[in-house]
């Protein structure tokens, strides 16, 4: 349990998770500005994206066109 509360609530880790938070806002933002039609598509890309962002501090690809 202190392992974990202490790479979870680490400084580094929590400056890196709300990077991460801004970063995949804007992509949603983007993303519904672009195409609102495909939002469930872009809501979803975005939830997934955080999830496996905190579980491996991985970044999940962009649905925006290149």
């Amino acid at each position: 349990r202190r392992w974990l509360h202490a790479s979870l609530y680490a400084k580094s880790a929590l400056d890196k998770a709300d990077s991460t938070q801004t970063r995949e806002i804007g992509i949603l933002l983007a993303g519904l500005l672009d195409t609102p039609d495909q939002y469930s598509e872009h809501l979803h890309r975005f939830v997934a994206s955080l999830i496996m962002t905190f579980k491996t501090m991985n970044c999940v690809g962009t649905l925006l066109p290149s």
